[in-house]
């Protein structure tokens, strides 16, 4: 089971510190435009922001005429986000059991959610429920088998750290995602590894010191062609049929 108030508590207390906002431009570039090209477009569409933080991918998520909503575990960032980011509702809320009505919502984004999740089936079963039929999911966490995530995130590697990440926070494969989602019910799945996702701020002195290496290796191995196995990021999409 998640432990909520951790969640809650680690990032009441980061965004007391600072807004939340650890990609450069072109890291949420590049997630950005893997979301362009796997959900429908048109306007008029509700789009949900799973896991908003204060915001920073949210604002980015806005076009056209979508009504853009954001809602975060953390009450403290919802409530930033609602004072800088301008034409998106922001509020509070649990993944599991969200605030909104059946058949409700167009389009649901988890942003870096599903890799806090001990297990996503109670959160995919919700994102099932608000979704309006044809309904797109979209989602980006972390690649477990990516060389520099697991050297620096996985229990098993001896230099992993734990700071900077919360006590529920997890590294996940491909597999593991596409058997979540289709066994919620998604059609049309999908979880490929990307690269390009470059940051511009970790929890670590160290890390900040070797970042600029970080984001170089990651890009490198776009360029090689094996973004797709090895990538930092993986992103997710399904169809509710």
């Amino acid at each position: 089971m998640q432990n909520k108030r951790a969640e809650k508590d680690f990032f009441d207390n980061f965004v007391q510190q600072k807004e939340y906002d650890v990609f450069d431009e072109k890291g949420y570039q590049r997630i950005l435009s893997e979301f362009n090209s796997l959900v429908m477009g048109g306007d008029d569409k509700i789009l949900l922001d799973v896991g908003c933080g204060t915001g920073a991918f949210t604002k980015r998520l806005q076009s056209g005429n979508h009504l853009t909503l954001g809602v975060d575990i953390s009450f403290k960032s919802a409530s930033q986000a609602s004072k800088i980011v301008d034409g998106c509702y922001f509020f509070s809320g649990d993944a599991d059991k969200l605030p909104l009505n059946d058949e409700s919502v167009d389009i649901v984004v988890f942003s870096g959610v599903l890799h806090h999740l001990p297990s996503m089936d109670n959160a995919l079963a919700e994102c099932m429920r608000i979704m309006k039929p044809g309904g797109d999911f979209f989602a980006y966490d972390p690649n477990g088998v990516n060389p520099a995530m697991w050297v620096y995130r996985s229990a098993k590697s001896p230099l992993s750290t734990r700071k900077g990440w919360t006590l529920n926070e997890r590294l996940l494969c491909k597999q593991e995602i596409s058997e979540a989602l289709k066994k919620a019910g998604f059609s049309n799945v999908i979880c490929k590894g990307i690269s390009g996702v470059t940051y511009k701020y970790v929890g670590t002195k160290t890390g900040m010191k070797i970042l600029g290496i970080y984001n170089l290796f990651d890009l490198c191995l776009g360029h090689l062609g094996i973004a797709n196995s090895l990538g930092s990021f993986l992103v997710s999409y399904g169809r509710k049929a």
